[in-house]
């Protein structure tokens, strides 16, 4: 079990938020709940918590590859692929294999096309998928993410890599519109290419948040309160769902770009990343090469890796590089709340 110490929690309040807004609005309409109207916006909540998701999933797995990109200057695809795998097949598989025995007992009804897709990670695009494998939709957004993402980034490099994913948020409403005014798509939201908007404002955010932190406009915004008034935006765009053209023309771009700011000022300002330094750290003991430590949580050996750059091979304690910032020698960078952030997501990300 994760140590409670290496977790984000403001990241974990986030998607606490996110699981909240997806339920909510599937309780509505079912006996003994509040009943509006199928038009209602309030139907769109649910989308709204997986957009959440989307970005912080972006984000996350960008932050994975950029790091692996900095410590060994190379992308592993076939590591990154194995490993995504191993965490999202077998509990899916689980699941359907589950769903077609109950369907051979004669206690469900699982088509053909429902476990084809399931299994294939399409049933985003599957409009007709039943009630029982509904929700794999955003599975199949996620894995199609997982293939193309780093792909890319090996590619094109990092700079045209995230200039595509740039593009993305420019040309995703574009598709969206032209989809549902031409073809009057039913499934539009859950095709990757008119929801990938969401994911590549994380990766945009996890590629140039540096960069942005050097901006004093940006460090205003982020730290001003106003910054609390976001929410008035997203549910005017939330208001608009009964609006289709309009809705997919602005409403999920204002969504994103929402989330973003209010994720990046989760990591920003997370409350106790100081007071808690000692502690995450103290877990952290030299093994190996001297920029890498490990730490053994529920049995996995997580790799945690200092982005600031510098040789720490000088120091017996991790704290050291806390409180001794005037006996670091040349080059050496030491970056506390940064540091602790990586740790804490490659905690995430790799256990």
């Amino acid at each position: 079990m994760m140590n409670q110490h290496n977790r984000i929690p403001s990241l974990d309040g986030l998607r606490c938020i996110a699981v909240s807004l997806v339920l909510f609005s599937h309780l509505l309409g079912t006996r003994g709940f509040f009943s509006p109207p199928k038009t209602s916006f309030l139907y769109a909540f649910g989308n709204l918590g997986v957009q959440v998701f989307f970005v912080i999933s972006g984000y996350l797995i960008t932050h994975l590859l950029l790091s692996e990109l900095q410590r060994s200057d190379k992308i592993h695809l076939g590591t990154f692929y194995f490993r995504r795998t191993l965490r999202i097949f077998p509990p899916c598989y689980f699941m359907i294999g589950g769903l077609v025995l109950l369907t051979a007992a004669g206690w469900n009804a699982l088509t053909p096309k429902d476990a084809f897709h399931a299994l294939t990670y399409t049933s985003n695009y599957y409009p007709g998928r039943s009630w029982n494998i509904g929700h794999t939709w955003s599975l199949g957004v996620e894995e199609q993410f997982y293939l193309l993402w780093p792909a890319v980034l090996v590619i094109l490099g990092r700079r045209k890599g995230f200039f595509a994913a740039a593009s993305v948020i420019f040309i995703c409403p574009i598709i969206r519109v032209l989809l549902w005014h031409f073809y009057r798509l039913p499934d539009i939201g859950h095709r990757f290419e008119t929801v990938a908007d969401a994911i590549a404002t994380g990766c945009l955010l996890a590629g140039t948040r540096e960069w942005l932190h050097r901006q004093q406009l940006y460090k205003t915004i982020l730290g001003s309160k106003f910054l609390f008034a976001l929410p008035i935006f997203v549910l005017a765009a939330l208001i608009l769902d009964p609006h289709p053209m309009t809705y997919f023309a602005v409403s999920p771009t204002v969504m994103n770009l929402s989330i973003a700011l209010f994720l990046d000022f989760s990591i920003t300002y997370h409350r106790g990343a100081d007071s808690a330094a000692v502690q995450d750290l103290q877990k952290y003991s030299f093994f190996g090469e001297p920029h890498r430590r490990t730490n053994e949580i529920g049995g996995t050996s997580c790799r945690a890796f200092q982005t600031g750059g510098g040789d720490v091979r000088q120091y017996s304690a991790p704290q050291q590089l806390l409180f001794n910032p005037r006996e670091v020698t040349a080059g050496v960078r030491p970056q506390r709340e940064e540091l602790i952030m990586d740790l804490r997501i490659a905690v995430y990300e790799q256990c």
